[in-house]
C-alpha cells in the first residue's frame, strides 16, 4: 500500500501578525485515502513576546490532531535567536529563527531514508566546501561522459524508495527512472529535448557560495544549483538539485535529488 507524507505549511503575510500553520498529510497512492493531522497553528503575540498556540485552524475548524499512523501532541520551539541559514534557489543567505515541530508516524510502508544510517554531522569550514565542491565536480564529469550506469548506480537507493513510496505498481529504482519522460538519457549531456550540459558554475567563490547544510547539518548543497542544461536556441534551463552527504569513511554520496525547496 504505497504511501506519502508530507507537511504543508502556511505563513501570513506582512498584514497580518506572524503565523505558521503545519498540516501533516499521509496520501494512499492505491486507495487515494488521506490521512491529516493539524500539527500546528501559532501566532507571535507582541504583547506576550512569544507565540501563541490555536485550538482552531485558520479556517476556524478544531484543529485534529490524531489520525490512524499519524499523530501529534501539538509540542514546538521556536530559537530565541536567528541560528540558522536560510537559502532560497536564488542563492541569497538569509539569516533564520528556527521552528522545531513534534509529531510521530508509525507506518511500515514509509521507508527510512537510505543516508540517514550513514550520513555525519558537517561543519562549514574551507576544506568541507572543497570536498563538497569535488563531489559536485565527479558528478559533473559523469555527466559529460554520458555515464548514465554510474549515476544510476549512485541513485538506485534513492529511486528504489520513491517507487516504494510514491507508486501503485512500479517495482524497482529502474522501472521508476524509465517510466520517467526521457529515462537515463535526461542525465547526458545533451537530453533527448536538445538541451545542453553547461560548465559547472558558482554564484561567487567556493568560499563565499551559497552552501545550505539541513537535516542537523547532515545533509549539503549549494545554491543556486552548480549543474545545469540549457537549449541553445531557446535558453530554457533544467537542472539536478542534487543533495550530498558525507560517510563516516569519508565518502560523499548523493542523499537525494531536492525539488521541494
Amino acid at each position: 500500500m504505497p504511501a506519502k507524507n508530507s507537511a504543508a505549511a502556511a505563513i501570513s503575510g506582512a498584514d497580518t501578525p506572524l503565523t505558521f500553520e503545519v498540516t501533516i498529510e499521509r496520501l494512499d497512492y492505491k486507495t487515494r485515502e488521506s490521512l491529516e493531522v493539524n500539527a500546528l497553528h501559532v501566532t507571535y503575540d507582541e504583547d506576550k513576546g512569544g507565540f501563541v498556540s490555536h485550538p482552531e485552524t485558520s479556517f476556524g475548524q478544531e484543529r485534529k490532531m490524531r489520525s490512524p499512523l499519524i499523530w501529534s501532541e501539538g509540542a514546538y520551539s521556536v530559537s530565541r535567536t536567528q541560528t540558522e541559514k536560510l537559502v532560497p534557489v536564488n542563492g541569497q543567505a538569509l539569516d533564520a529563527y528556527r521552528l522545531d515541530l513534534e509529531f510521530f508516524v508509525e507506518d511500515d510502508q514509509l521507508w527510512p531514508q537510505h543516508w540517514e544510517a550513514e550520513a555525519v554531522a558537517l561543519e562549514d569550514t574551507p576544506d568541507m566546501r572543497r570536498e563538497l565542491w569535488a563531489a559536485y565536480q565527479e558528478l559533473h564529469t559523469l555527466f559529460q561522459r554520458d555515464n548514465t550506469e554510474a549515476f544510476y548506480r549512485m541513485m538506485e537507493p534513492i529511486w528504489a524508495r520513491a517507487a516504494h513510496v510514491y507508486t501503485m505498481d512500479v517495482k524497482s529504482a529502474r522501472e521508476f527512472i524509465e517510466d520517467t519522460e526521457f529515462g537515463l538519457s535526461t542525465y547526458k549531456s545533451v537530453q533527448p529535448d536538445g538541451k545542453v550540459l553547461q560548465p559547472l558554475r558558482l554564484k561567487s567563490d567556493l568560499q563565499n557560495a551559497a552552501v545550505q547544510l539541513y537535516a542537523n547539518n547532515r545533509l549539503a548543497w549549494i545554491r543556486p544549483v552548480p549543474i545545469l542544461w540549457r537549449h541553445p536556441e531557446t535558453g530554457k534551463p533544467s537542472a539536478v538539485p542534487v543533495v550530498f552527504y558525507k560517510t563516516a569513511a569519508g565518502e560523499w554520496k548523493i542523499a537525494e535529488i531536492n525539488i521541494g525547496l
